[in-house]
């Protein structure tokens, strides 16, 4: 199957909710990328789906072929970064995961999920000082909420956001530790 139709079928699969199956299309249909082109335009972003489908699958060995066949060059691409940095946490190489991790915050600023992985590398790590500094962070980068967390929600809320106590996945999301811990509701109890 080629890339752009796994793309538009794990599309219509991410749409109606079809996740497991979504993550078993691209363990067994991912297509080998030719290690003499580099993925260019929008083959990149197809690309880092493909891949971060298959590290949900548990499938490391593919992520870290795709990401060298289809995007040897790194360093400068946040995204790519950032999913080389979760990659090699997963393989074992924690020194390597910060580095890329830490490297990918820089290139985008306004990117709280770049900090997230940071966060969660640095807790899978026991590296607890360094956790709670990047908890520290995404707080001081992200200091409210004003959006409601359930689209059914009329009335917007503003309300500080407490730091994260243990950043435990990378692909959190703000709003959801926001609303866990800091809901009207919750507070009312």
């Amino acid at each position: 199957m080629r890339l752009q139709s796994l793309y538009r079928l794990g599309s219509i699969l991410e749409r109606t909710g079809r996740g497991a199956e979504l993550r078993r299309l691209a363990a067994d249909e991912a297509p080998d990328w030719p290690a003499d082109r580099p993925a260019v335009g929008d083959q990149r972003r197809m690309v880092l789906w493909l891949a971060k489908l298959l590290l949900a699958a548990g499938q490391l060995g593919k992520v870290r072929r795709l990401l060298d066949r289809a995007l040897p060059e790194r360093a400068a691409d946040a995204d790519a970064l950032c999913l080389d940095g979760r990659l090699s946490l997963e393989e074992g190489d924690g020194a390597a995961a910060i580095a890329k991790l830490e490297g990918a915050v820089p290139l985008a600023p306004g990117d709280s999920q770049k900090l997230l992985a940071l966060g969660h590398a640095q807790y899978r790590l026991r590296n607890t000082r360094p956790a709670v500094q990047v908890a520290g962070r995404i707080v001081r980068s992200w200091p409210v909420h004003i959006d409601p967390p359930r689209p059914s929600h009329r009335a917007s809320l503003l309300a500080l956001n407490q730091a994260p106590k243990s950043i435990r996945s990378p692909s959190l999301d703000l709003r959801n530790t926001h609303y866990t811990q800091n809901f009207a509701t919750e507070v009312a109890k």
